[in-house]
């Protein structure tokens, strides 16, 4: 029980962070990454944690992720784009990679799709009621860390 209340509360501060600051402190991503581990809640077992079947198809999602970004941006702009400077943050990354080990190769892709929508309908949704524009860049580290909360939220309640 005090374990879920110290992941609860580790997504809570990144998603304040992200929100406020725009930056979130580097030593979150490791601690929730221990946190998640000791979590019996974990899809994933033990051994597919270490072994590169295991980890291979997620980091190779991620992979595919950055670099399509990368791709994309690289035709859109007619240049190589600095992605972690100007589209896409460090701490997302360090975010996406913290939690990749506690899902399946599918349950990540379903979640990933579903963060990434949630993200850009909530600037929309911000943007338009707030009356004024969306975030210059959207906190997707936050916006994940919402969707996980909800996500582990949910897999806690035994749904």
């Amino acid at each position: 029980m005090v374990l879920h209340f110290f992941i609860i509360s580790v997504l809570g501060i990144i998603v304040f962070q992200d929100f406020s600051s725009r930056s979130v402190s580097i030593f979150l991503f490791p601690l929730l990454f221990i946190f998640l581990f000791l979590s019996p809640l974990h899809a994933k077992p033990f051994q597919m944690w270490i072994w590169p079947e295991g980890l291979l198809p997620d980091i190779l999602y991620l992979a595919l992720i950055i670099g399509g970004t990368v791709l994309y941006l690289r035709w859109k702009l007619g240049q190589w784009p600095d992605l972690f400077k100007d589209y896409f943050g460090f701490g997302d990354l360090l975010f996406l990679c913290a939690i990749v080990p506690f899902f399946f190769l599918h349950e990540f892709i379903v979640f990933t799709i579903a963060g990434f929508i949630t993200a850009i309908v909530s600037d929309r949704i911000i943007a338009r009621f707030a009356g004024r524009p969306g975030f210059q860049t959207i906190p997707l580290a936050g916006v994940l860390a919402v969707c996980f909360g909800c996500w582990y939220g949910i897999k806690l309640s035994g749904l």
